[in-house]
């Protein structure tokens, strides 16, 4: 299941004009694994259409929640874009577009310490926006399959949640994001272990966040009470 997503994207990604059509799917198939942790759960065995679903539960509403991602991705590129064009000079701008390998980056990157700090600051930009993308697309793809939460107000009530419980997701952030790092590392073989352990982090905290879809009041909850 895992790797069939994984070459699912790898193939989208090789594919002229469909490079960010992963993001617009991503909900769909996220919701497919979380059917497959219900199943899990269940003590039912992992079967491999698990994966697609989540497009036959709610795949027109995951869809427009993916193109809200993309949008929102989208947005980022251009500001950090927009960024860059406002914070580099004409030759430095020069320089970095004839850059064909990473070893001429880095070097570029070494000898020009300016440039260094430029790339740095809207690397930090595209991050600050990033995060609350995270936070909208945490819990809403649950949301919307399994509350019938409209795609737009469960990216909210996603924010809510993540505030609500800023600090065990600021704990999770600070002990994931090197560990993925790492999972690049060689050849990005370590993303088969760690996409499931996110992948069952996010349905895990989605369950303690909010309550079946019986008693559920589309209001968050807290994981840790203070």
């Amino acid at each position: 299941m895992l790797l069939l997503f994984i070459g699912i994207n790898l193939g989208l990604t090789m594919v002229p004009f469909l490079e960010l059509l992963p993001t617009v799917l991503a909900p769909g198939f996220t919701v497919g694994f979380y059917i497959g942790c219900r199943a899990i759960q269940k003590g039912e065995m992992l079967q491999i259409d698990y994966l697609f679903n989540g497009f036959k539960l709610k795949g027109r509403l995951l869809i427009r929640l993916g193109l809200f991602f993309f949008l929102w991705n989208i947005v980022i590129y251009l500001i950090t874009s927009l960024f860059l064009q406002m914070n580099l000079t004409d030759e430095q701008a020069r320089v970095l577009s004839a850059a064909q390998t990473q070893e001429q980056m880095a070097k570029l990157l070494t000898d020009d310490p300016a440039l260094m700090s430029t790339i740095l600051n809207a690397a930090l930009v595209a991050i600050i926006m990033t995060i609350p993308l995270i936070m909208a697309s945490w819990f809403s793809p649950a949301l919307v399959a399994f509350h019938e939460v409209p795609p737009l107000k469960a990216m909210t009530l996603s924010l809510k949640a993540c505030n609500r419980n800023l600090l065990p997701f600021l704990l999770y952030g600070l002990i994931m994001l090197p560990l993925t790092v790492l999972a690049f590392i060689p050849l990005a073989l370590g993303l088969l272990i760690i996409l499931p352990v996110i992948i069952i982090s996010q349905y895990v905290s989605y369950q303690a966040v909010f309550p079946s879809p019986a008693e559920q009041d589309d209001e968050p909850q807290s994981i840790i009470t203070l």
